[in-house]
């Protein structure tokens, strides 16, 4: 054998062809794709979760903001504070809402907790009555958009396809289309 024969023998069976790379990038590419949403499925269902059991612990703690000073509040003052009157010293009924992980809120009164956003919602007289809560991402960290009514502490799923730029607005849905959501 030639020199030249023995050479190109050694170096063509260094490393990876181009052909070889491009099929295994398109291997790794077609499995992302697949297992990907089967990920995701399970994190937007938990984040869900999390945001109906949210929204039934900001009734519950406009609850006692209506009973210690008589209209329910924004969502950022139940997340931050403690309602008392002015002047009124604590006592055993006010416990501090002192939520985990904190809510982070930007500056349209938009809170931020577990993939969701939240936003107060008014009726027709500009008067708090609920809470809105929507995905950040639509199909990344959640599907569903909920209210709950603060009267009644019922939370609802609203036939809205919110998410980032598209959000619910302030004002209180129609009863029409809500679906309630058990358990």
């Amino acid at each position: 054998m030639s020199a030249a024969t023995v050479e190109t023998k050694s170096s063509s069976s260094k490393g990876f062809a181009l052909l070889e790379l491009l099929i295994f990038i398109a291997v790794l590419t077609g499995l992302s794709v697949w297992l990907l949403p089967l990920a995701l499925k399970e994190r937007k269902d938990e984040n869900q979760a999390h945001a109906i059991e949210y929204l039934r612990m900001l009734a519950s703690a406009e609850s006692m903001w209506m009973s210690e000073v008589g209209s329910f509040v924004e969502v950022r003052q139940v997340a931050e504070s403690v309602p008392n009157l002015p002047g009124r010293a604590l006592h055993l009924r006010t416990p501090s809402f002192n939520f985990e992980p904190r809510m982070i809120f930007d500056g349209q009164g938009i809170g931020h907790r577990g993939g969701y956003r939240y936003r107060t919602g008014h009726d027709e007289n500009g008067r708090i009555v609920g809470c809105w809560a929507w995905p950040n991402l639509r199909e990344y960290s959640g599907l569903a958009t909920f209210w709950v009514n603060f009267r009644t502490r019922e939370v609802f799923e609203a036939p809205i396809a919110a998410s980032w730029n598209d959000t619910p607005g302030t004002l209180a849905p129609d009863a029409i289309g809500l679906s309630p959501v058990r358990g």
